[in-house]
C-alpha cells in the first residue's frame, strides 16, 4: 500500500502525529510519501508537491481539521484516491480518526478493514473558469458594509430572489459547515440533495431550500463588488455583476470509513455539535 501524508503544522505541532503514523506505516511495510510545497523535509522520506500527492498514493491521509481535508481535495486533479483524516482540530466532521486511535487506524488501514464512501461534488462555472466544491459555493459581497441582490434559477425556473450578504449552495457534506451557521438544515451524506441558503437576508423571512442534486442551479446578480468563494477559498472577483452555474459532477470524492466505527452519522452529530440529544441520569 502507498500512503500519501499531508499535515497542517498549525494543528499537528511539529508534525508529531504524522511522524508517529509514518513510523507505524513503515513498520508494516507501507510505502509513504508526504506532501509539502516548501524546501524543508521534516520527515526524512520522499517529498512531493501537494498537487502530485494522488500520483504517488493509494490512500491519502491528512492531519489537521476539515479545512485541511478541503485543501487536499481541492489540490488533487485525480479525486478517485480515497482520503482519511486525523482530527487535530476541534469538531472535525471530515476527519475520521481521533488522535488516540492512530495505532488501530493504521492497522485497519494496511489490512484493508475499511469501506469507501462517496461524497457529492459540485461543478462551478464562472467567468469562463471551472472549479469544484465539496462543501459549499458562496456568492457574496466583497465589501462587508454592502449588501447585494441575488437571483436563483433552478432548472431554468426562477426560484429565489433575496437581498443580503450573499447566497450559497451547500452539499450534504457542507450542511454541517457554513450553511449550518446560517440556520440551514443538516442533511445526511447519503441523501441526494443540495441546499440553497441565504446569508443574513433582508427581509429575514427568507428560508433555505432543499433541492434534488440533479438540478442545474444558476445564480445571478447585478450588484457590484461581489466575490465567489469555493470551499472557503476566494476564487473570482466580480466588479460588475455575476453569473455562476452549479451542477453535480459525475466524480465523487472518496472517503475511508473503518469497519469498527460504530457511530453512525446521527450519533456523530450528537457528539460533535450536541444539537439534539441530551443524556439524563435517573
Amino acid at each position: 500500500m502507498r500512503v500519501g501524508i499531508y499535515t497542517n503544522l498549525n494543528k499537528d505541532q511539529n508534525g508529531e502525529h504524522a511522524k508517529h503514523v509514518i513510523s507505524l506505516l513503515t513498520q508494516k511495510g507501507a510505502e509513504v510519501v508526504f506532501a509539502d510545497n516548501t524546501d524543508e523535509n521534516i520527515f526524512g522520506i520522499k517529498k512531493v508537491k501537494i498537487q502530485e500527492l494522488s500520483q504517488y498514493s493509494d490512500v491519502i491521509m491528512t492531519f489537521g481539521g476539515d479545512g485541511t481535508v478541503l485543501k487536499v481535495v481541492r489540490e488533487q486533479h485525480n479525486k478517485s484516491i480515497p482520503i482519511v483524516g486525523v482530527n487535530c482540530g476541534k469538531i472535525g466532521f471530515l476527519t475520521e480518526i481521533s488522535k488516540d486511535e492512530l495505532e488501530k487506524a493504521v492497522d485497519d488501514l494496511v489490512n484493508h478493514r475499511f469501506e469507501i464512501v462517496d461524497r457529492a461534488v459540485v461543478s462551478v462555472e464562472a467567468n469562463n473558469e471551472e472549479f469544484s466544491a465539496l462543501n459549499e459555493v458562496l456568492l457574496s459581497s466583497a465589501i462587508t458594509t454592502e449588501v447585494g441582490v441575488f437571483n436563483v434559477k433552478i432548472d431554468g425556473s426562477s426560484a429565489v430572489s433575496t437581498k443580503g450578504d450573499g447566497i450559497m449552495l451547500a452539499t450534504p457534506t457542507g450542511s454541517t459547515a457554513y450553511s449550518l451557521a446560517c440556520n440551514g438544515p443538516v442533511i445526511a451524506p447519503n441523501v441526494n440533495a443540495f441546499i440553497i441558503n441565504s446569508i443574513c437576508p433582508y427581509p429575514v423571512r427568507t428560508a433555505p431550500i432543499v433541492i434534488n442534486d440533479n438540478c442545474v442551479v444558476e445564480i445571478t446578480s447585478d450588484s457590484k463588488n461581489l466575490k465567489l468563494v469555493v470551499d472557503g477559498k476566494m476564487m473570482v472577483d466580480f466588479p460588475n455583476g455575476a453569473k455562476v452555474v452549479l451542477k453535480k459532477t459525475e466524480d465523487n470524492v472518496k472517503f475511508i470509513k473503518f469497519e469498527n466505527d460504530t457511530d453512525n452519522f446521527y450519533q456523530k452529530i450528537t457528539k460533535k455539535l450536541k444539537l439534539w440529544s441530551v443524556s439524563y441520569e435517573s
